[in-house]
C-alpha cells in the first residue's frame, strides 16, 4: 500500500512538473494615447519568452518604435525597466503597464523584473554596413548604419521624399547625436517628431540586425538631452521679429530694406514655420476691383446671401489692402531674385450673391488669379504646395543673414518689454543659448496661430476643442498671448482653417494634404450630423471650417450616394467596395435610405426630406439653395445607398491680435500701441469672411509681414 501511494504521489509530482514548464499565455490592456494597447505575453518555466502588442490605436509611424522595440528589451533582458522610446513616451509606459499586468497575472515578481536586466550591456555586434526603412512624415526613410564590433560608427539618411528644410536639420541633428552617445534613445526633434521617429526607428532595426534583440536593446538606452544654458544675455537691436514663416521671414526682410539692424528669434530649429508646408499657392487680383467685392459678400458656397457682417468679418481697409498690395508684394519677391510663376484665373471659381449700389442683389461669379514659386531644387521628391517653397525659404534666409540679420534658433519669445509710455522696447526670450533681453525700438510678432494649442484653442476658439490641426507645435499662440498682456485687442471670433474632408484620406498624418477630396463624385449629397445639406458639394477649401462644427464630437459631414452615381466613377466606386469589404467602420451601404439613417444615427425623415428636397433642385436643373453647378445636380431616388463619414481636416487657425491695415497691433480702444506689429496667423482675424480663403494663408502672410517690416523700420527711424 505504501509503495502505490508513493508510486501515485510520485506521478502527480511528475505531472505538476510538467504543467511548470508549459507555456501559458496572458492578456492585458493599459491605455495609450489613442486608447487601449493591448499586449499578450508568454510565460514558460518562470521566463518571459513572447511579449507582443496585439491590438492598438496609436498614430502610425510615432508609435512603431515603442510597438517594435519596448516588447523585445523586455524580453531579451527579462525585465520591466525599459526606457520609454523617445517621442512615444505614452504609447511606450502603456505597453509597460499591460506587460506588467500579465507578469501579474502569471505569478511572477514583479518588483524583481522592475529592476534592469545585466543581459542588455555585453553585447557583441557583427561589424558592416546595415540599412532598414521606415515610414516619416508623409514618405519612407531609408537608413544606414555602419557599425565596428562593440559600437556606432556613423548613421546616414540615404533616401527620403520629407519636407527639405524641416527633415535635414531633423537628420543633422539625429544622426550626429546617436553617434556622439552611441544610443537611438535620444528626443526627436521639436517639429519633425514623425520625421525623426522613423530615424530612430530605421536605426533600431539596424542595431538589430548588427547583434540581435539584445544589440538593439543596449543601443537604445535612454539618453537625454543636454540641458539648456541659463547664462543671461542682452541684444539690441532696432527691429525685432518673433517668427520665421512667410510673416516672419517677409518682415525681417523688409526691415532690413528700410535700414533696420534686425533680430529673428525662431522657437524650432528649424527656420521656415508652417508656410514651408502650405498645400496651395498665392492668390492675388488682376482685377482689384472685382476681387474686393467678392471677398467682402462671399460665402464660399456655404451660406447664403449677403455676407458682409458689418465689417467685422472681413474688415474692408484690410481687404483692400491685401488685394492692392498682393501684386506688388510677389513683385517684390522678384526684386530679390526669387522666381514667380502666374496663373490668372486659374483659382477654383467661387459663386457667391453680391449687393448691387441699387440695394438689389444678384449672383456673381469670382475665378481668382494664383502664384506659384517656381521650384528651385529637384534634389528629390518635394511635396510643397509652395513648389519649391523650401528653397524659398533658404534664399531668403541666406539674404536676411548676409544683409547682416541675426537668426536665433531654439529660441522662444517669453514676454514683451515696455517703457513708461506703454510702447514695446524689446522682448525676452528663452533659448538654447541662453535667457535673452533683447532692447529694440519696434517688435513684429509672427510667432504662428494657436492650432497646437489646446488651452489656446479653448480660449480663441472653443467650438474647435478636441480636433486635430496639422500645424507644428510651435504654434501655441505664443504672439498673441504676450501682446494681450500688454492690453492689446484681440479678435473674439475665431476659428481654424479647413480643407474640408475626404472620403479616402490619401495623407497619412500629413500637413501636405489635398484641399478638396479628389475621389468622391460631386454629384453625392453631403449632410451634416442631423441630416440637414448646408453646403455644396463642389466647396472648395474653407468652407466646412464653420459648416459642420461638432462641439461633442470630431468634426465630420456624411457623403450620401447611390449605386448608380457612384457607380458612374470607376475608381470611386472601386475603392468604396474595398472598404466595406474590409470592414472600415466609416463606410455603411444598405438597400434602404431607412437603414442606411439608422447607420448614422440620423432620424430617417430628417434624411428623407433632405434628400427628397434635393431631388427637387436636382430635377430643376438649379440649385438656388447653394449654387452646385447644374452638371453635379443628378438626383438619387434608387437605392442601394451608401453614407461614408468624412473627417474635416484642420491646418492652422484665424483671428488673433486686431491690426490696422499696415500690421500695427492695436489696444482696446482701438488706438496703436507704439513699436508693435503682428502679421501672419498672429493676426489674420480681419482677412478673412466666414471662412478661410484659399490662397490667402500664405498671400496674407508675406503681404502683411512686408508691410509691418516697413512701418516698424520707420519707426525705428
Amino acid at each position: 500500500m505504501k509503495k502505490l501511494t508513493a508510486l501515485l504521489l510520485c506521478l502527480t509530482l511528475l505531472a505538476l512538473s510538467a504543467t511548470a514548464c508549459l507555456a501559458e499565455t496572458y492578456t492585458a490592456s493599459a491605455d495609450g494615447i489613442g486608447g487601449p494597447v493591448t499586449v499578450e505575453m508568454t510565460v514558460e518555466a518562470g521566463k518571459i519568452t513572447a511579449l507582443t502588442v496585439v491590438s492598438h490605436n496609436e498614430t502610425a509611424g510615432i508609435s512603431d518604435g515603442a510597438i517594435e522595440r519596448i516588447p523585445a528589451a523586455v524580453v531579451s533582458g527579462q525585465t520591466l525597466a525599459v526606457d520609454a522610446v523617445a517621442g512615444a513616451t505614452v504609447t511606450s509606459d502603456a505597453i509597460l503597464a499591460a506587460a506588467k499586468a500579465c507578469a501579474e497575472q502569471a505569478g511572477l515578481d514583479v518588483q524583481a523584473l522592475s529592476v534592469a536586466g545585466a543581459q542588455q550591456a555585453d553585447v557583441q555586434l557583427t561589424p558592416g554596413t546595415y540599412t532598414a526603412t521606415r515610414h516619416g512624415h508623409h514618405s519612407d526613410i531609408t537608413v544606414e548604419v555602419k557599425v565596428t564590433q562593440d559600437a556606432i560608427e556613423s548613421v546616414a539618411v540615404t533616401k527620403h521624399g520629407e519636407t527639405t528644410n524641416i527633415s535635414d536639420t531633423a537628420y543633422a541633428i539625429l544622426t550626429e547625436r546617436i553617434v556622439e552617445v552611441q544610443s537611438y534613445g535620444i528626443d526627436t526633434v521639436a517639429g519633425a517628431t514623425f520625421t525623426s521617429s522613423a530615424v530612430l526607428n530605421a536605426v533600431a532595426d539596424c542595431m538589430e540586425q548588427a547583434g540581435g534583440a539584445q544589440a538593439a536593446a543596449a543601443f537604445g538606452v535612454r539618453v537625454e538631452s543636454e540641458p539648456w544654458s541659463t547664462e543671461e544675455k542682452t541684444l539690441e537691436a532696432d527691429v525685432v521679429v518673433v517668427g520665421s514663416g512667410m510673416a516672419g521671414i517677409c518682415a525681417a526682410v523688409a526691415a532690413q530694406d528700410g535700414g533696420a539692424k534686425v533680430i529673428m528669434l525662431e522657437k524650432l530649429p528649424y527656420y521656415g514655420g508652417i508656410s514651408q508646408t502650405a498645400g496651395g499657392g498665392y492668390f492675388y487680383a488682376e482685377n482689384p476691383e472685382e476681387a474686393v467685392t467678392y471677398e467682402m459678400n462671399r460665402y464660399n458656397g456655404t451660406r447664403k446671401g449677403e455676407a458682409d457682417m458689418a465689417s467685422a468679418y472681413p474688415n474692408r481697409a484690410i481687404v483692400e489692402q491685401y488685394i492692392r498690395e498682393a501684386k506688388p508684394t510677389l513683385e517684390w519677391f522678384e526684386s530679390k531674385g526669387m522666381a514667380i510663376s502666374y496663373y490668372p484665373g486659374s483659382n477654383v471659381g467661387y459663386t457667391y450673391e453680391k449687393r448691387l449700389e441699387d440695394g438689389t442683389r444678384e449672383t456673381g461669379f469670382y475665378n481668382g488669379d494664383i502664384a506659384i514659386f517656381s521650384v528651385s531644387d529637384q534634389s528629390h521628391e518635394i511635396s510643397v504646395g509652395l513648389s519649391g517653397g523650401d528653397t524659398f525659404f533658404d534664399a531668403m534666409i541666406k539674404r536676411f543673414q548676409a544683409n547682416g540679420g541675426e537668426l536665433y534658433l531654439e529660441t522662444a519669445a517669453q514676454s514683451l518689454i515696455t517703457d513708461e509710455t506703454g510702447a514695446v522696447v524689446g522682448v525676452k526670450a528663452t533659448g538654447k543659448g541662453g535667457r535673452y533681453t533683447i532692447h529694440a525700438k519696434s517688435v513684429i510678432l509672427c510667432a504662428g496661430g494657436f492650432g497646437a494649442s489646446e488651452e489656446a484653442i479653448a480660449e480663441y476658439a472653443p467650438a474647435y476643442v478636441g480636433e486635430y490641426n496639422v500645424t507644428l507645435p510651435s504654434n501655441t499662440g505664443d504672439g498673441i498671448r504676450m501682446a494681450q498682456e500688454i492690453g492689446a485687442a484681440v479678435h473674439e471670433g475665431g476659428f481654424m482653417m479647413s480643407s474640408g474632408g475626404q472620403a479616402f484620406p490619401q495623407n497619412d498624418a500629413s500637413m501636405l494634404h489635398s484641399y478638396m477630396d479628389p475621389f468622391t463624385p460631386t454629384t453625392a449629397l453631403y449632410v451634416n450630423a442631423n441630416g440637414q445639406r448646408v453646403i455644396s458639394e463642389e466647396f472648395y477649401c474653407g468652407g466646412s471650417s464653420q459648416t459642420f462644427v461638432n462641439p461633442d464630437s470630431r468634426d465630420y459631414y456624411w457623403i450620401v450616394i447611390n449605386e448608380a452615381n457612384a457607380s458612374a466613377s470607376e475608381v470611386f466606386k472601386t475603392m468604396l467596395d474595398a472598404a466595406l469589404a474590409q470592414g472600415d467602420a466609416r463606410f455603411f451601404k444598405e438597400d434602404s435610405l431607412a437603414k442606411l439613417a439608422n447607420d448614422m444615427k440620423i432620424p430617417y425623415t430628417a434624411l428623407a426630406y433632405t434628400l427628397n428636397h434635393y431631388n427637387t433642385l436636382c430635377k430643376q436643373g438649379e440649385d438656388t439653395d447653394f449654387y452646385k453647378s447644374a452638371a453635379s445636380l443628378v438626383a438619387m431616388e434608387e437605392g442601394p445607398w451608401y453614407a461614408i463619414k468624412a473627417y474635416v481636416n484642420y491646418f492652422g487657425t484665424v483671428g488673433g491680435l486686431v491690426t490696422d491695415e499696415n500690421g500695427a497691433v492695436l489696444n482696446e480702444a482701438g488706438e496703436r500701441i507704439p513699436g508693435l506689429y503682428a502679421a501672419g496667423e498672429n493676426a489674420n482675424g480681419g482677412l478673412f469672411n466666414l471662412s478661410y480663403i484659399g490662397g490667402h494663408a500664405i498671400g496674407g502672410g508675406a503681404v502683411f509681414g512686408r508691410l509691418a517690416g516697413e512701418q516698424a523700420a520707420l519707426e525705428a527711424r
